[in-house]
C-alpha cells in the first residue's frame, strides 16, 4: 500500500478546519483530535502545520495560543501564506491594525507575481477600504491582467476624498460589525451596483434567529455611523450602502 502524501494529509486537515468554521461550539474532544493531527503533520510540512494550529486555536477563541502558533510557522517559513495567516488571526481578534501590518508584509513579498495571496489581500484590504494599500495591489494585477474589484474602491476615494479618511470609515465600520458578528461567520463581501448606488454586502452564515437579530441589529448601528461619520467629516455617502446580509 502506498504512504498517504503529506500534502494529502495536510489537504485533508484544511478540509476539518474550514467546515468547522461555521460551527457555533466546538467540544474540546473536536479541538483537540486537530491538534492531535497537527502534531503528525509538524514532523513533515512544519510550518504549514503551526499556521494550521493557529487557525484550531482562533476557532477556539484561545487568542495567546493561535498568535504564538502563527508566529512560530512564520519563524520556520517567512513566506507570505504564513504571515497573511497572522494578520487574518489578528483580524479574528479585533486587532485591526496588527492585522493591515501583516498584510502589507505579505504584500511586499507576494508581490512578485503571487497571484493567490494578491488576490487574497485584495479581499481582505477591500474590507477596510484601504485605498492607499490596494492601489499598489492593483498595478500588480492589471500587470498579469487579472481581473479585480479594486477600481469600485478607487471611485470610491473620489467621495473620500483621503486614502487616510477611507481606511479611518474601513476600521470603524469593522470594529462594529466585529461587536455583533463573530468574524469567521463572514462568509464573504459583495460589491453591487443598484440604481447608481453602490452596495457592500456582507454575506453572514446564520444557524437560528439569534443569529438574525444581531445581523438586524448590526444593520441598524452600521445605519448610525454612516451618519455620525459623514456629518463629522462633512461628507456624502449617499452613493455607498453598506450591510450584512443573512445567508444560509
Amino acid at each position: 500500500m502506498a504512504a498517504i502524501q503529506p500534502q494529502t494529509i495536510a489537504d485533508s486537515l484544511f478540509r476539518r478546519i474550514e467546515d468547522a468554521r461555521y460551527m457555533k461550539k466546538f467540544t474540546p474532544m473536536f479541538i483537540n483530535r486537530l491538534l492531535s493531527d497537527i502534531e503528525k503533520l509538524k514532523l513533515i510540512l512544519p510550518d504549514l502545520a503551526w499556521s494550521m494550529e493557529g487557525s484550531v486555536y482562533a476557532l477556539a477563541n484561545q487568542e495567546s495560543k493561535a498568535i504564538f502558533a502563527c508566529q512560530k510557522s512564520i519563524e520556520l517559513n517567512h513566506s507570505a501564506s504564513n504571515i497573511y495567516n497572522l494578520g487574518f488571526t489578528y483580524e479574528i481578534f479585533n486587532q485591526f491594525e496588527l492585522a493591515l501590518d501583516c498584510y502589507r508584509q505579505a504584500f511586499q513579498i507576494a508581490r512578485n507575481g503571487d497571484i493567490k495571496i494578491l488576490r487574497t489581500l485584495e479581499g481582505r484590504l477591500m474590507n477596510f477600504f484601504a485605498y492607499d494599500d490596494l492601489t499598489p495591489i492593483k498595478t500588480e494585477l492589471d500587470k498579469c491582467k487579472i481581473k479585480h474589484n479594486i477600481d469600485i474602491i478607487t471611485k470610491l476615494n473620489k467621495v473620500f476624498g483621503s486614502g487616510r479618511l477611507m481606511l479611518d470609515f474601513g476600521l470603524e465600520v469593522n470594529r462594529l460589525i466585529n461587536q455583533h458578528i463573530v468574524s469567521r461567520f463572514i462568509i464573504g463581501t459583495e460589491f453591487r451596483e443598484i440604481d447608481e448606488r453602490l452596495h457592500i454586502v456582507n454575506l453572514v452564515q446564520y444557524v437560528d434567529d439569534a443569529d438574525l437579530e444581531k445581523i438586524v441589529e448590526c444593520n441598524a448601528n452600521l445605519s448610525d455611523l454612516f451618519a455620525e461619520f459623514a456629518e463629522k467629516n462633512h461628507l456624502d455617502l449617499d452613493c455607498l450602502y453598506l450591510y450584512c446580509e443573512a445567508y444560509k
